[in-house]
């Protein structure tokens, strides 16, 4: 190797040098070779590079090595495109990725690496069934494939709910080694959706048992008791995982869930209040804090929460309901019927919204307006025994003692008994 090709090379480790003056100069050193000599040499230079983690350098010889591939075997351009997309993976150019990984596939499609990188790539742009379809072309290939392999693919048919086939792949994981945690982890989360919630802790425990380092197995197995609600010990597996990682928001997440189901609202509010620390997106987090701020009855606080979610997420019908029950405790019955507006806008046959709309108007003494509200929502849902007793109060307000009494007695036989009898008892005396 020259002189100046070595005073390139070094230059270009220490990233001191003009990536397009670098082209320049490799064909100048090199211009003197057949096509066959200078393909090889860039293309080494492009896994020196990559190796190295300069990604921007490694991608510029291997362009230049594209450059001289026309008159080499397919085998020979196709292993140039491969070297590409793994390089454009590392940049997280994702798309490019796939793009030349299948240049490769349609000049090679004889080679299991080429199906299991581009199984990689779709995985990470959650092409999930795609990148199945890869690893099983890579199996038909290569029959030997190891642990990684499967427990991946069995991962992608997780997160599209193919739970039988995904369970397969990670007991294969477990036949080619019993040591492997992470299969018994993906047992354990299977479990853990089809609400087998023993099974699932077993399998965590023997994930953990193996890994005692991974915060996910403690987290998820907390979800497990939690799901159980047993509070204590989902909060202890969530102290666990969050002292292995304190940075990770969803563990607070989860904790202050358990917190609440003990009624320890300030803890549930403590870790809610790290979740937006660590992240000021975590849209749950404060729909969570604003639900809990209604529920102690400071609507000041539970206002603020849910405005903030709203104003993260303007979609979500929930966030509206919740701001609304809470305008309506605050006697703010414009603001909330405002709210529900926008969510019988969205959802038309929202019972719960055109009930609580129908509240709101009656406590404003728009009567005639509330029971509007009340009949659509009893015609969507005429088992709900809330909505005919706040009907009935609505028509006792107009004076209509007999309709009034038919709906108490509707209300009653579906459920509200003590509140209907003062009415019924005082309808028969009227």
């Amino acid at each position: 190797m020259s002189f100046e090709y070595k005073f390139v090379a070094k230059q270009i480790q220490t990233i001191q040098i003009n990536q397009n003056k670098l082209v320049h100069s490799s064909r100048k050193v090199l211009g003197n070779l057949d096509d066959i000599l200078i393909f090889n040499e860039l293309f080494k230079k492009g896994e020196h590079f990559l190796d190295r983690d300069a990604y921007p350098i490694a991608l510029e010889y291997i362009n230049e090595a594209i450059s001289y591939s026309s008159q080499l075997p397919n085998k020979k351009i196709a292993e140039a495109f491969f070297l590409r997309s793994i390089i454009q993976f590392e940049m997280k150019n994702y798309v490019a990725s796939v793009f030349d990984i299948t240049k490769a596939i349609n000049l090679n499609s004889h080679n299991h690496l080429f199906y299991s990188h581009r199984a990689l790539v779709q995985v990470k742009i959650e092409n999930y069934k795609d990148a199945i379809k890869d690893f099983d072309k890579a199996l038909e290939i290569y029959t030997n494939q190891d642990v990684d392999f499967f427990n991946i693919r069995g991962e992608c048919k997780f997160l599209i709910k193919e739970y039988s086939s995904a369970i397969n792949d990670f007991y294969k994981c477990i036949e080619i080694d019993n040591s492997f945690a992470d299969a018994y982890f993906g047992i354990g989360r299977i479990n853990l959706e089809l609400k087998k919630y023993e099974k699932a802790i077993s399998e965590f425990d023997k994930a953990i048992d193996l890994n005692s380092n991974n915060p996910n197995y403690f987290r998820y197995r907390g979800k497990a008791y939690l799901d159980l609600s047993f509070n204590n010990e989902a909060i202890k597996n969530f102290d666990i995982a969050i002292s292995i990682n304190s940075k990770e928001s969803d563990f607070y997440y989860q904790r202050s869930c358990a917190k609440l189901g003990l009624n320890d609202s300030e803890g549930a509010i403590n870790d809610l209040l790290q979740v937006l620390e660590l992240n000021p997106n975590y849209i749950c987090a404060y729909f969570y804090l604003g639900n809990i701020y209604h529920y102690l009855e400071e609507y000041k606080n539970a206002l603020k929460y849910f405005n903030k979610a709203i104003y993260l997420d303007s979609s979500n019908i929930d966030y509206f309901i919740s701001r609304a029950e809470t305008k309506t405790n605050m006697k703010n019955f414009k603001g909330a019927i405002k709210d529900l507006n926008k969510v019988i806008k969205l959802d038309p046959k929202n019972a719960n919204a055109l009930f609580l709309r129908g509240k709101s108007k009656y406590n404003s003494h728009e009567y005639e307006y509330a029971i509007e509200d009340f009949n659509m929502a009893i015609k969507i849902n005429s088992k709900n025994s809330h909505y005919f007793y706040q009907r009935g109060l609505a028509k006792i307000a107009l004076q209509k003692n007999t309709e009034a009494n038919i709906d108490f007695q509707k209300s009653f036989s579906l459920g509200t008994k003590e509140e209907c009898l003062t009415y019924l008892s005082e309808l028969r005396n009227v």
